[in-house]
């Protein structure tokens, strides 16, 4: 059974807990709340659908630290971090390693909601895109990391030591799979796809 989408809300402020509680009820967007950050870990499953709400300030172990682990168990959530004025500087750090976003307290609880419903339509999307990305075989998925890099066809055929023309067949299944018209909606793609190993 699949499971809904949800925001998954890490803070140790109880009375911050209830406030998104609240507004999250009355928008209509299912949420679970922790605590803290061993919390949701314990409760983490590869199989979370949503995005997940990160204070940066927490005891034991605080936002950026678990957003950290969270990456080293695959975790493909996007993530959001609540920051207070001085917490800035770490959260902009963690967007640039790859968090979806942060949103600087005090907020208005309409833009808090905004970036919510953002983040919950990337993460479907997303979800939907690593669907049809494990469709391609494995030279598939080479040919579309290296088309995402920016190789054209003659060195793609080089590197994998296929011809050209066989590159452009594996580009004409690519677009037909993925859904993508162009080079640019591959490189598009690819930021929102992790590569395989």
């Amino acid at each position: 059974m699949e499971r809904e989408a949800k925001v998954f809300v890490v803070d140790d402020d109880a009375l911050m807990r209830e406030t998104l509680a609240s507004a999250l009820q009355a928008a209509s967007i299912q949420a679970e709340f922790f605590a803290s950050a061993g919390e949701l870990l314990d409760a983490y499953s590869p199989v979370f659908r949503g995005c997940i709400l990160l204070d940066i300030r927490m005891p034991e172990m605080d936002g950026a630290q678990l957003y950290d682990v969270l990456i080293e168990k695959g975790c493909q959530l996007p993530i959001i971090f609540i920051t207070a004025f001085g917490d800035v500087p770490t959260a902009v750090r963690a967007v640039k390693k790859g968090a979806y976003d942060f949103i600087e307290k005090p907020f208005e609880l309409r833009d808090f909601l905004d970036l919510m419903r953002a983040a919950l339509r990337f993460a479907e999307e997303k979800a939907e895109h690593l669907t049809k990305y494990e469709t391609l075989t494995p030279r598939e998925k080479e040919v579309f990391h290296l088309l995402a890099e920016g190789y054209p066809n003659k060195s793609i055929a080089r590197r994998l030591v296929i011809t050209v023309r066989t590159v452009e067949s594996h580009r004409k299944n690519l677009s037909a799979k993925l859904d993508a018209g162009s080079v640019s909606d591959l490189i598009r793609l690819s930021t929102e796809i992790v590569k395989s190993p």
